[in-house]
């Protein structure tokens, strides 16, 4: 938990193979009693094994969730990063080409391959 050296508090948390920020301590802890129920494990397996299946190290994001939270909270979350401005209008544009974007990276001892992509549902 940041709260003195961090621009703005900060909550940081690991569960299972799952890292989670949130706005506070309490915002993380449901985010991360709510994993276990939601479907971003079985899209993140379908990522996976479609588009990194030997990596072992892996940073995906779901950027449907993200097109959601600034859809719910974007005027609040630009006030706090960005004094002045009201909304994310100049990344609403990129967020709409992906569903997921992941940086994979396979390690061994001769080698280092990275995978940088993203993915579609394809609904």
């Amino acid at each position: 938990w940041l709260s003195e050296s961090a621009p703005f508090p900060v909550a940081v948390g690991i569960k299972d193979q799952t890292i989670a920020i949130g706005r506070s301590k309490e915002v993380l802890q449901r985010s991360l009693d709510s994993h276990d129920t939601d479907n971003s494990n079985t899209r993140l397996t379908q990522d996976s094994g479609r588009y990194f299946p030997d990596a072992n190290q892996v940073i995906w994001i779901d950027v449907i969730k993200v097109r959601n939270l600034i859809e719910k909270h974007g005027a609040s979350i630009a006030k706090l990063l960005e004094p002045g401005s009201t909304e994310f209008d100049h990344i609403r544009p990129a967020l709409q080409l992906l569903d997921s974007a992941f940086a994979a990276v396979r390690v061994e001892s001769n080698r280092i391959r990275v995978t940088l992509g993203g993915g579609l549902e394809g609904n």
